[in-house]
């Protein structure tokens, strides 16, 4: 049985029949996609729905158009997203902890920095593919990194300042004794 999927906003629901999709809020101009479309398309050029949307026929989906303006050309999910699993926070976007890894690199300690920016970098790619738990992760991960790479900078500076005042006050106590 074929299954399919909407946009409401930037959020993706689904998958449903095609008798489960009638009792939803679907207009012409709705995304829609379902197994054998290469991206999102209006439901008015899906036969199968335009029939209950209008009862006027429209010419069937022509792949060689470019796609409907408005939504990127992407496939609804990868293979890591589960139907109905339900979006992280919403359909709101992960923080991508970017630019404060960047400043943990530049700042502080190189090493976690990095591991804070590639796992940041794969925030957007990952939910603009439809992988809201991997986005989720990915956000996660660049977190406990870029606060990893901060404490263990902190935690040097605090040992390194201890160091110079015990050395000035050791120099200074054997000058007078």
């Amino acid at each position: 049985m074929k299954q399919y999927y909407y946009l409401e906003g930037n959020q993706q629901l689904g998958p449903f029949t095609l008798e489960e999709l009638r009792s939803k809020p679907i207009k012409p101009d709705t995304k829609v996609w379902t197994q054998g479309l290469p991206d999102w398309v209006a439901a008015s050029t899906v036969p199968e729905i335009n029939e209950w949307l209008s009862g006027a026929p429209v010419p069937p989906y022509n792949p060689s158009l470019p796609p409907v303006q408005g939504q990127p050309a992407s496939r609804p999910f990868q293979e890591s997203y589960t139907p109905n699993q339900p979006l992280v926070g919403g359909s709101q976007r992960p923080k991508t902890w970017l630019v404060e890894s960047i400043l943990v690199t530049l700042f502080c300690c190189l090493p976690f920095g990095i591991a804070g920016i590639v796992n940041a970098s794969n925030v957007d790619s990952r939910y603009g593919n439809g992988d809201f738990a991997g986005a989720q992760r990915a956000s996660d991960e660049a977190a406990k990194w870029t606060k990893v790479g901060f404490f263990v900078s902190i935690g040097f500076w605090v040992l390194y300042i201890i160091a110079i005042v015990v050395g000035v006050f050791s120099g200074f106590t054997n000058s007078y004794f």
